[in-house]
Parts: structure tokens; C-alpha cells; sequence
């Protein structure tokens, strides 16, 4: 993987998009998952799109509970 400035790539989308991240803090110490979309030739692909850590864990969790009392989702549907 690529790292450049504290950014990490994770991956593609199924259209062929990069998948960027990075976490920061704002001045209050809130962390924020950034997430940016590229192009193939390394362009940005709309606007950054920031998540509260905090709620992406909580999310996580939720998810986590719910794969484990119903099971995946897709089976649930």
C-alpha cells in the first residue's frame, strides 16, 4: 500500500474508485474517519466525507449485534 501524508489506501470500489482514509482530531480532540474516493490516475473523486470515530465504532457494534442474533443480513432478506 501507498501511504502518502498519513493517508492510507484501503482498497477499490466495484467501479474501480480508490478508497482513501485517515483519522484526525478537530481542536475539541473529536476523531474524525476521513474518507476520500480517487480515480485510477489518483484525481479525487467528490467531496471528503468525514465520520465521528466514535460513531462508526457504535455502528460497528450494532452490526456486530446484529450478525450475531439474526445473521448476516443478506439471510435475513
Amino acid at each position: 500500500m501507498v501511504n502518502t501524508n498519513d493517508w492510507i489506501h484501503t482498497g477499490e470500489t466495484e467501479t474501480g474508485l480508490q478508497i482513501w482514509i485517515k483519522i484526525d482530531s478537530d481542536v475539541n480532540g473529536t476523531r474524525y474517519l476521513k474518507l476520500q474516493y480517487k480515480d485510477p490516475s489518483g484525481a479525487k473523486v467528490g467531496d471528503m466525507q468525514l465520520y465521528p470515530v466514535s460513531q462508526v465504532r457504535l455502528l460497528n457494534s450494532l452490526v456486530d449485534t446484529w450478525d450475531a442474533e439474526v445473521g448476516c443480513w443478506q439471510e435475513a432478506n
